[in-house]
């Protein structure tokens, strides 16, 4: 099986603020971290050894002041060398917002083309529930610069009708050539849960093996927010159910 590279993302250790996440991610192996636009400047990273690989942003991108902040998060990445940006919409935007969120997202492409910064949205709610939207999405946009960033619990939570780990599978097939980025989650659809990799319902040696005939160099990142440490709600209980999911990737042999 081919090695990937993995990052941390905000989900898998929520903190209060950004020198509490960087504490958290630099006891893992991981060194490669996504950020959140609030915490600019970074204060404190060119103290560890962690990389700032992706930030993201998220909401209704029909919203003219969110459109500029995009922008000026494109800035930032190319300021501090992040390679990737990662955008999520409001999960219930209306017909008439999606189309203006997809128009705006061709110019959004063609800066971040500029600027040679991988572009993806992620799959979250109406705009890319499945493959199918998501394909929609992509020829609506219109722009090569555009892709996808598949996120594997997200799109089970928003099409109930999955019932089983291989018509998710099935699902993330349609979209070869199109996955700029990944977010792992795993997903027992009976309790509507989301869990430690490996513990749910998500067939991850199958999502690898199809990344691998790809040729997908890309970065993973570990969006993990499950159920179980949200509940608990504590960095140490996040910690831990990063460190199990982490174990399990060790055990399928995917991290460089």
């Amino acid at each position: 099986m081919k090695k990937f590279s993995f990052l941390i993302c905000p989900n898998a250790i929520p903190c209060a603020d950004f020198s509490q996440f960087i504490n958290a991610a630099s006891k893992t192996r991981l060194k490669d971290i996504s950020v959140r636009p609030a915490w600019i400047p970074f204060d404190g990273i060119e103290k560890t050894d962690l990389r700032l690989s992706c930030i993201g942003n998220y909401g209704n991108f029909a919203d003219k002041a969110l459109q500029e902040e995009l922008y000026t998060v494109m800035e930032t990445a190319e300021k501090y060398n992040i390679p990737l940006i990662n955008i999520a919409s409001d999960p219930n935007i209306n017909t008439a917002d999606q189309r203006s969120s997809a128009d705006f997202f061709r110019d959004a492409a063609a800066c971040a083309k500029e600027k040679n910064l991988v572009f993806t949205m992620e799959t979250y709610g109406v705009m890319t529930r499945t493959a199918e939207e998501c394909l929609r999405l992509v020829d609506r946009v219109n722009h090569e610069w555009f892709q996808i960033c598949y996120d594997t619990a997200n799109v089970w939570r928003f099409a109930p009708e999955f019932k089983t780990g291989e018509d998710l599978t099935n699902d993330f097939r349609k979209l070869k050539g199109m996955i700029g980025h990944m977010h792992l989650k795993d997903f027992e659809p009976e309790t509507k849960t989301i869990t430690v990799l490996g513990k749910g319902e998500v067939d991850f040696p199958a999502i690898f093996s199809l990344l691998e005939d790809w040729g997908f160099d890309g970065i993973i990142g570990l969006d993990l927010e499950t159920t179980r440490a949200c509940k608990i709600n504590t960095v140490a209980a996040h910690e831990e159910e990063l460190k199990l999911s982490l174990e399990y990737l060790e055990s399928l042999n995917v991290i460089k």
